[in-house]
């Protein structure tokens, strides 16, 4: 079963001005699948001629002894079977597997400027010239996570996913371009089905072969298996010196203390590594789509927490399976936090390419789960998993709206559609899952 992608529509507005499209994810993710769409998006929805369009596999080790042995002379090629079609769509896969990588795609950029290069990997890796190359050229980046929220109910329920789809445009509208749009204050009639589906994608995550599996034992192993493929293929290849034991402690560390606060004297302890190493080991975690980082919001360095990111892992399911518990959440302690991991990931889904995902606390012990930054503009977002019957908010949010007055704030709930005004904010309330 084939589920088309979101991030498509949004690699689609990029293909016609961006020289190179860089896609992220990790090995099972759905990234080869998602290489696929993309050749028939170019060739169906563009046009394209299927004498333009390629795609390539360098964990063809054919292909790429050649490709880095002479990239300027493999590409040729491709420019000559192409024949009188205007440009070129190269479509590479497996990335990683080439060697200063990004060396080679500055001199086919230069090259040969009726090029496009859409290229898929498992590691981004920041250095001061390949970020560079990336501003210069204008290359459009991407992460590719598993299923969102959204994506696992395209799998399993097309009537749920209709409704989804309804609410999540307009709050996509209303967090990417500020538009607002009409709401009426009222419980969610579909909360109960909903809850059990965001349950399952909290318990399960969205690698997409653990989505489609019915049977628990067959998903543990799946995720046991891509776990031990990421440590195999990707982390360990990329970090020197360090031992699978080590990091497996500090992603168990990090699976254990999901949105809370990255202290590194704790991750220094448990590897047996200093902090520079610790440091290191966590921007390939990162860079590699394992974890991410939501950074500080701050405007006052004596009132407020200016340091110590939360973090936040990519894929629950994983998670799940590094502390091993499957566990439904009316028997477990950790259903808030599971909760706010998958609200998290579904806003970097709806608007990562064009906004930060922040966190906000105070030295008081104030907080706002989330503030999503672009540019000068704030929204902060609070996650309540509690029933409403009319609107309120927490002391931390009213704080936060006093100091910083954004135009919008949300409140996402377990069942409550609503909204209030304080001061000049308009604080919307909505059930979490529509995010």
């Amino acid at each position: 079963m084939n589920i088309v992608r979101d991030i498509i529509k949004k690699i689609g507005k990029k293909i016609k001005t961006s020289k190179v499209i860089l896609i992220v994810g990790q090995d099972r993710s759905g990234k080869s699948e998602l290489l696929n769409d993309l050749r028939l998006y170019l060739l169906k929805k563009m046009n394209i001629n299927e004498k333009a369009v390629y795609t390539l596999s360098f964990e063809n080790s054919a292909a790429l002894d050649d490709y880095e042995q002479d990239p300027s002379g493999f590409v040729e090629k491709y420019v000559l079977m192409k024949g009188r079609q205007n440009r070129l769509y190269l479509i590479f896969d497996d990335y990683q597997f080439v060697e200063k990588g990004f060396e080679k795609l500055q001199v086919i950029c230069r090259s040969f400027p009726d090029v496009q290069l859409i290229v898929a990997t498992t590691v981004l890796t920041q250095s001061e010239s390949e970020s560079s190359f990336m501003r210069k050229r204008g290359v459009a980046s991407y992460f590719l996570m598993p299923f969102s929220f959204g994506e696992c109910l395209k799998a399993k329920s097309k009537g749920l996913s209709d409704i989804f789809d309804h609410y999540n445009k307009f709050l996509t509208g209303l967090i990417c371009n500020g538009k607002e749009f009409r709401i009426f204050r009222r419980q969610d009639v579909h909360c109960v089905d909903y809850h059990k589906r965001y349950e399952e994608y909290c318990i399960w995550g969205g690698f997409p072969e653990v989505v489609l599996a019915g049977n628990t034992d067959n998903r543990k192993k799946m995720l046991r298996g891509i776990y031990k493929e990421y440590l195999a293929r990707t982390a360990l290849p990329l970090i020197r010196s360090v031992d699978e034991r080590a990091l497996f402690s500090l992603t168990h560390l990090f699976s254990k203390e999901i949105n809370g606060s990255l202290v590194y004297r704790n991750a220094c302890r448990i590897t047996g590594h200093d902090f520079r190493k610790v440091k290191s080991i966590i921007e390939v975690l990162c860079d590699s789509v394992f974890c991410f980082r939501a950074l500080p919001v701050f405007q006052d360095r004596i009132k407020e927490i200016t340091k110590n990111p939360k973090i936040f892992l990519s894929d629950l399911g994983i998670r799940n399976f590094l502390i091993d518990n499957f566990r439904s959440f009316s028997t477990r302690k950790d259903e808030v936090n599971i909760i706010k991991n998958g609200v998290f990931l579904n806003l970097l889904h709806m608007c990562s390419d064009i906004a930060e995902i922040k966190c906000w606390r105070t030295k008081a012990g104030g907080s706002v789960d989330f503030v999503v930054q672009r540019g000068n503009k704030l929204i902060p977002i609070d996650v309540k998993n509690e029933w409403f019957i009319s609107e309120k908010i927490s002391r931390s949010l009213r704080s936060f709206i006093e100091d910083y007055s954004p135009s919008t704030a949300l409140v996402l709930t377990r069942d409550y559609h609503g909204y209030m005004t304080v001061k000049d904010t308009k604080v919307i309330f909505i059930p979490l899952y529509y995010v």
